[in-house]
C-alpha cells in the first residue's frame, strides 16, 4: 500500500486519505470545464450583405462574422426574433433575412405582415449575452 502512497508522505494505518487531494480533483474538474468553454460575450463584426432589395420575394442569406457564436443562436432582426440559427463556423452566422413579422416579438394574433423597407438592428444571442449591434438595410420590402 506505500507504494501508492502520495509523495506528501505517509498516512496512518486506519486513516482516511486527506481531503485536499479530492478538494485538487475536483477543482481541477472545474477548471477544465471552464477552459473548454469560452466566457466571452459575442462579438458581431461585419454583416454582408449589410442591406438588401426583397422586392419579389428575393431570399436573401446574411453571414454575420465575429467571435463568442454558440452552436445554436438566437438573431434578432429588429424586433423579430430567430431561434436555434446554427453557428457555420467558428467566427460565422448565417441565417436570411426576414421578410414578414412571422417571428416578431409579442405579435399576438394579428395577422402576418411584410416588413415595410428600412433600417434593422441585428444582434446575435447565445447563452453568455448579446453581442453589438449592427445595423441592416432592408429595401423594397416584401411583398406578398
Amino acid at each position: 500500500m506505500t507504494a501508492a502512497m502520495p509523495a506528501v508522505g505517509r498516512m496512518r494505518r486506519g486513516a482516511s486519505r486527506p481531503a485536499l487531494t479530492l478538494a485538487v480533483v475536483l477543482l481541477g474538474g472545474c477548471a477544465s470545464r471552464s477552459a473548454s468553454t469560452p466566457s466571452v460575450t459575442p462579438v458581431l463584426a461585419s454583416l454582408a450583405p449589410s442591406s438588401a432589395d426583397v422586392s419579389g420575394g428575393k431570399v436573401v442569406v446574411v453571414t454575420a462574422t465575429g467571435r463568442g457564436f454558440d452552436a445554436l443562436n438566437t438573431v434578432h432582426f429588429g424586433r423579430v426574433r430567430l431561434m436555434s440559427v446554427p453557428r457555420t463556423s467558428d467566427s460565422t452566422v448565417q441565417f436570411t433575412v426576414p421578410t414578414d413579422d412571422t417571428f416578431l416579438v409579442d405579435r399576438g394574433a394579428t395577422p402576418v405582415m411584410p416588413l415595410p423597407a428600412g433600417r434593422y438592428e441585428v444582434v446575435i444571442e447565445t447563452a453568455r449575452g448579446k453581442s453589438n449591434g449592427m445595423v441592416f438595410e432592408l429595401r423594397g420590402g416584401a411583398v406578398r
